[in-house]
């Protein structure tokens, strides 16, 4: 998980639309943590192995074997952006966990893996989804969020992992009160991870609730500045991004462009420098600083990596924020037609 943070493959705003499939970014993963999640995986792989040639009808023991499967289709798929390989770890998961669920159809934990299968490929991008066709891959939207969600209510081994992967497709079905409900609940069960609470303001944001999104920010700050829990973990420069969102978009442009300035200065990965440097650019633009807003838009062409943004952003080279603003580029409270942002 926090290695596909890296990428933004773990945060609700990338999966809104079909945002993820125009991001091109590579996690910046380093030998020791390539080798360490090899070791691992291949070692949890081998003893499911073992105990299946001692014992072919061992459910929970076929179960372990398409969890380790589906690690390997999400490092594939979000870490690495390899689709080929990690649709094909998608489907030996999901098939290992349907062999289970026709011996024992109140294994709940087994409704995952076919689940987010059934999801993901019901909803990738046309050209995507017609290729997955031809390798004889089909989804049902409706039945995978509906395996999900038992897996998040009655699982004991994956509930939590399930009810993440509902908070990510929540928002890309633009059912926000769902996502907000379901990151709440991992909030509250762990505290100390940082993930759930960033994604809560980003989620309060998309709402256009920037004032309730900036105190529960100075909150999450002064918490990861102090070492709790494990918010030291947190993905640099997304406190400051968010930070900055929330004035942004009350057109506070000073105290915006300080929070945008202070993140890029904090060696943020790469998705995460080009939302800064938009954003920016943003909040110079509405400080009438032009020139300045120019520089921040041009790096987002030159550093690439995220097509909406080079969109957005050789668009507002032609008309300044906030007269300018692509569409999906402001917040939307509720009741109005919501866009990726």
């Amino acid at each position: 998980m926090k290695v596909a943070h890296r990428v933004g493959a773990m945060r609700g705003s990338s999966h809104r639309g079909d945002r993820y499939w125009e991001q091109s970014g590579i996690a910046l993963v380093t030998d020791e943590e390539e080798q360490f999640f090899e070791d691992q995986l291949g070692e949890a792989k081998r003893r499911c192995e073992a105990v299946r040639q001692r014992d072919p009808g061992d459910l929970l023991n076929l179960y372990y074997l398409g969890a380790v499967e589906s690690i390997r289709a999400a490092w594939d798929g979000t870490v690495q952006r390899a689709y080929f390989s990690a649709g094909r770890a998608m489907r030996r998961a999901a098939g290992l966990h349907r062999e289970v669920l026709a011996a024992d159809p109140d294994f709940a934990d087994a409704y995952h893996a076919p689940g987010a299968q059934d999801y993901a490929i019901a909803t990738l991008p046309r050209a995507l989804r017609m290729l997955a066709f031809l390798f004889g891959m089909r989804g049902e939207k409706e039945r995978g969020l509906d395996w999900v969600a038992r897996t998040a209510r009655e699982g004991q081994r994956s509930r939590w992992g399930a009810l993440w992967a509902l908070v990510l497709f929540m928002q890309r079905e633009e059912r926000m009160d769902d996502a907000l409900t379901a990151v709440r609940t991992l909030r509250e069960q762990f505290p100390r991870n940082p993930d759930f609470a960033l994604e809560e303001i980003g989620i309060r944001l998309h709402h256009g609730e920037t004032a309730e999104a900036r105190d529960a920010l100075l909150v999450f700050i002064e918490r990861r500045d102090a070492g709790f829990g494990n918010y030291h973990l947190t993905t640099r420069g997304i406190p400051e991004l968010r930070l900055g969102e929330s004035w942004l978009f009350e057109e506070s442009w000073e105290e915006a462009e300080a929070a945008f300035s202070q993140g890029l200065q904090s060696s943020p990965p790469p998705d995460v420098r080009l939302m800064l440097h938009f954003r920016r650019g943003n909040a110079r633009d509405g400080l009438g600083q032009r020139q300045p807003a120019l520089f921040d838009y041009n790096r987002v062409r030159q550093l690439g990596g995220d097509k909406v943004l080079e969109r957005w952003a050789r668009d507002l080279r032609k008309t300044p924020w906030p007269a300018g603003a692509p569409e999906g580029s402001r917040p939307h409270p509720e009741g109005q037609e919501s866009r990726p942002h």
